[in-house]
């Protein structure tokens, strides 16, 4: 059964609006178009993730005022970490697969969902205009299986919050968490800095070997890739509600991902360009 506590997310969005709107001057438009009913929304992600995905459902809270609920498909990995399993399904937080995203659109909430996954959120800085969904169709054959209609969500600014340097499935290995189900780990600017300040702390009080492993173990953190270097304005932008297409299934899905890709990317030009 999902367990999403609004008063605990309306908890979490009071404690953290002050650096949302201050810090990250976040800001949405669109979010009227958002229809009522069970719907699902594919948004681009960005490394920012705890940052960008607070900004959307602030906006989310804003245009339902805690009547509706939104849940977000969420990786395996984080589930698996103590002291959050607990936590993350009352914030609206389930695995991702067909059936709890079945049993959260039949409740009429929201389905918000990030098909780019961990690649598009650690892909390089240099290419942070451009979304990537990653090809995959899940969400367009949960959202054709249901009846929802698809809101496609564009997010802009957020990359530049923690920029990436380096990229690698390889890294996945090298951090562990590909042992978790994590293909890709990035290493950010704020990374670098944490391992660089732990080592050097650290080598002030201990011998050489243990400044290296402090640093390590700090440069693997994934706090260090989520941590709030600069202040860059987080922007959102919900697009127009359309029905997924009739047609053979296949060619139904391949038409939906072609349509929000588009939608997404001219959202996040139009957000730039603002």
């Amino acid at each position: 059964m999902i367990s999403r506590d609004p008063r605990l997310v309306r908890r979490v969005l009071q404690i953290f609006r002050p650096m949302l709107s201050r810090y990250f001057r976040a800001a949405h438009e669109g979010v009227s178009r958002v229809p009522d009913g069970p719907c699902v929304l594919v948004s681009n992600h960005n490394i920012a993730v705890p940052w960008e995905l607070l900004a959307i459902v602030s906006a989310w809270e804003e245009r339902f005022e805690g009547k509706r609920g939104l849940y977000f498909l969420t990786a395996d990995i984080w589930f698996r970490l103590p002291g959050l399993r607990s936590v993350l399904p009352r914030l609206g937080c389930i695995p991702a697969t067909h059936e709890a995203a079945e049993e959260a659109l039949s409740e009429g909430a929201g389905l918000l969902v990030f098909p780019g996954g961990s690649r598009e959120a650690s892909r390089p800085f240099w290419r942070w205009k451009q979304s990537d969904l990653g090809g995959r169709l899940g969400w367009a054959r949960i959202a054709r299986r249901a009846g929802a209609p698809l809101v496609p969500v564009s997010v802009a600014g957020s990359h530049l919050i923690n920029p990436v340097l380096v990229q690698s499935p390889l890294l996945g290995w090298i951090s562990g968490v590909r042992f978790l189900g994590e293909k890709w780990m990035p290493i950010t600017l704020g990374q670098l800095l944490l391992a660089a300040g732990a080592g050097i702390a650290t080598a002030l009080v201990a011998p050489p070997w243990a400044a290296a492993l402090a640093a390590y173990f700090t440069l693997w953190n994934p706090a260090g890739a989520y941590f709030p270097l600069f202040p860059s304005k987080i922007r959102v932008k919900f697009g127009e509600a359309f029905s997924p297409p009739a047609g053979s299934e296949e060619a139904a899905l391949r038409a939906s991902y072609e349509q929000v890709s588009r939608a997404v990317q001219a959202g996040m030009d139009e957000l730039l360009a603002g």
